[in-house]
């Protein structure tokens, strides 16, 4: 693997168990060094993709709109 992580740039990373329910080829990692958990790539995210997910922010809160609530509920 030739990733480091993004918060403390070490190169000790172990893939975890589990996968990303809406894209299967991608791995999640775990830093030995610091512990941050983040996915192998960022590339299927796009431009806008946190603005549209209809996820509204207040007072420093992330409140999920009705449909995406529902859309979690069922897994």
């Amino acid at each position: 693997m030739n990733m480091q992580c993004y918060l403390c740039k070490s190169k000790n990373l172990d893939a975890r168990k589990g996968s990303v329910r809406d894209n299967k080829t991608l791995k999640i990692l775990e830093c030995q060094n610091c512990g941050l958990v983040f996915l192998s790539s960022f590339k299927h995210i796009e431009k806008g993709f946190y603005e549209n997910s209809k996820m509204h922010i207040t007072d420093n809160t992330i409140i999920p709109s009705d449909s995406t609530r529902e859309r979690f509920l069922k897994y």
